[in-house]
């Protein structure tokens, strides 16, 4: 992966070819469309910061969002923007230009060795769902948070069912496991893709296991 996006260039026209970005723990990169400050897109903000401040003291986090809330063209005050920057125990990089180019750039400058997902249907996430079936990323855990629940599919179902219907043709998450939040979740995602791995991680967990330890789900979830 690394060598096949070699030719992304850095959206602030710097160089990193001379970038050390040395690490110790297991790394994982989270991408979301839209963080804290940030507070129109509901709960999923608040879980996503919940989920980063409980797993940071075991992870290496970081956060790759964008610089504004949803449906809005104002940048977030006082965030210094395309910086890492500290925050809660992780870190968080807000970028002015939330676009595939860049969250490229920024997978290849960080090296995770886990992307984390929060959408299905984002459009940034489907690129690399895309890219993934190309060359191999780094392992991408995907939470759908609820998108794909018979009840989510009524809401736009003439786009999200097509799509879903791409995704299972093409295997598309082939090598992708799942972050359900409760049982309930699992049971449909498992109907879905048995194929995947699936791990239960409630919302405002405490503590985490090892992403490696992550198990298949064949006729039942487990706790």
């Amino acid at each position: 992966f690394y060598t096949w996006v070699n030719h992304v260039s850095d959206p602030n026209n710097n160089s990193i070819s001379n970038v050390k970005y040395k690490k110790s723990m297991t790394r994982v990169v989270v991408l979301s469309n839209y963080f804290k400050p940030g507070f129109k897109a509901g709960g999923p903000i608040k879980s996503l910061d919940l989920f980063c401040k409980n797993l940071s003291k075991e992870l290496d986090i970081h956060v790759i969002t964008s610089a504004y809330d949803l449906n809005s063209k104002k940048e977030y005050p006082d965030i210094e923007l395309n910086k890492l920057i500290n925050r809660d125990g992780y870190k968080v990089i807000y970028l002015s230009k939330y676009n595939i180019q860049n969250i490229l750039f920024y997978l290849k400058r960080f090296k995770p060795d886990y992307i984390y997902l929060n959408s299905v249907f984002s459009k940034q996430n489907i690129f690399l769902f895309l890219i993934n079936k190309i060359t191999s990323l780094p392992k991408i855990i995907l939470a759908p948070r609820g998108e794909i629940s018979s009840n989510a599919l009524k809401i736009k179902s003439y786009k999200k069912k097509p799509a879903l219907y791409f995704f299972k043709l093409f295997k598309v998450f082939k090598d992708i496991d799942f972050h359900a939040t409760d049982k309930f979740e699992a049971d449909y995602l498992c109907k879905m893709f048995s194929n995947n791995k699936i791990k239960i991680i409630p919302n405002f967990v405490s503590s985490f296991e090892n992403p490696k330890k992550l198990y298949k789900v064949k006729d039942k979830v487990r706790a």
